[in-house]
């Protein structure tokens, strides 16, 4: 309403459904299915079961090599990637992560399909690689808004830097006393490293607490 019906509205979104509206975009002669929790266990069982039957030895469950997966595309690292640093996360040889990460990829990439990793880890590439599409984009969004920014994994983090790079029309609000996101590779250092990432900036500190009132 206060826009009025000649202005487009602000895009409203998660960073997942945001990056799986650019690769709908950049990729527009592939259709893509997006995989659910239950389907990528799927997956990696099979993966898992084929290659013990062809010989290899894993250290983990299946489970813990389909964290070992998010990881690695948490911190942006394909199977071709140095794998060193996640596979010492986990107390694992880099040798035996390697082609179990690899053989994952090629499933889902024969299926046409994509794990909620993929959407941040593939945007990420696009945006760091291709000046032109980071270029098209910057233009496309001009104003960004960020909400619970302490909460940014390295992917998100990257994403927002691709973007907004040149940019003062940036406007994140977060707390580092509420990241709760550890577990899908969130880092609270990069919500206090933003007046440095954006020497610029302008910090509003908001120190009344109106929520968690003794009433």
């Amino acid at each position: 309403r206060l826009l009025g019906q000649s202005e487009k509205p602000p895009l409203v979104t998660t960073f997942h459904a945001f990056c799986y509206r650019l690769l709908s975009e950049m990729e527009k002669d592939r259709q893509y299915t997006i995989m659910d929790d239950e389907e990528r266990r799927f997956f990696i069982h099979e993966i898992y079961t084929r290659m013990k039957k062809d010989g290899q030895v894993f250290p983990y469950p299946e489970n813990v090599m389909a964290q070992m997966v998010a990881a690695a595309k948490q911190n942006i690292c394909g199977p071709m990637d140095d794998l060193a640093g996640i596979a010492a996360t986990f107390q694992c040889d880099e040798e035996r992560f390697q082609p179990f990460y690899e053989a994952y990829q090629q499933v889902l990439y024969d299926q046409q399909a994509l794990d909620f990793q993929d959407l941040i880890f593939r945007v990420v590439k696009a945006l760091e690689t291709d000046a032109e599409k980071q270029a098209f984009y910057r233009k496309q969004f001009t104003h960004i808004f960020i909400d619970e920014y302490q909460d940014l994994n390295q992917g998100q983090y990257r994403i927002v830097k691709a973007l907004s790079s040149g940019s003062r029309n940036l406007f994140a609000i977060g707390d580092p006393d509420q990241s709760i996101y550890g577990f899908r590779g969130s880092n609270v250092e990069y919500f206090k490293k933003f007046m440095d990432d954006y020497p610029d900036a302008q910090m509003i500190q908001l120190n009344r607490n109106y929520r968690s009132t003794e009433t």
